[in-house]
């Protein structure tokens, strides 16, 4: 191996680990997140709440905090967010079922990985 540029300790150690020289691996940082750097949520205030979710959730534990969300932060604006790597047929039929059984309110919103990506979906939120 000549160097490995890396995005952070967790590959350096991962490569560590792999039996890399450790003096050959330099961590870069997240290129892609450079454009993103004048965006970083600086308020005070917490208007909008995001809530990230991945396969293995419960469904009806998933439709409980929702509705606990709604209810306790009615004013706010609340943005659930499916894993993109698990934005799956499975997926889809969950977030129909959690859509059903949640209340009904105009402040809730569910991102799509396919259109929106993730810094785009974090640059939205107060709170995650």
């Amino acid at each position: 191996m000549d160097y490995a540029l890396l995005e952070g300790e967790e590959s350096k150690n991962t490569y560590i680990l792999a039996g890399s020289d450790p003096d050959k691996i330099y961590l870069i940082g997240m290129v892609k997140a450079d454009l993103w750097i004048k965006k970083i949520n600086t308020r005070s205030k917490i208007e909008t709440i995001g809530f990230a979710i991945n396969s293995s959730e419960n469904e009806l534990l998933l439709i409980e905090d929702i509705n606990s969300l709604l209810a306790e932060f009615p004013e706010k604006k609340i943005i659930l967010r499916p894993h993109p790597q698990q934005y799956t047929y499975q997926m889809k039929d969950m977030l129909s079922g959690i859509l059903k059984n949640i209340k009904k309110t105009s402040n809730f919103f569910i991102s799509d990985p396919r259109t929106e990506n993730a810094f785009e979906f974090i640059s939205q939120l107060d709170v995650l």
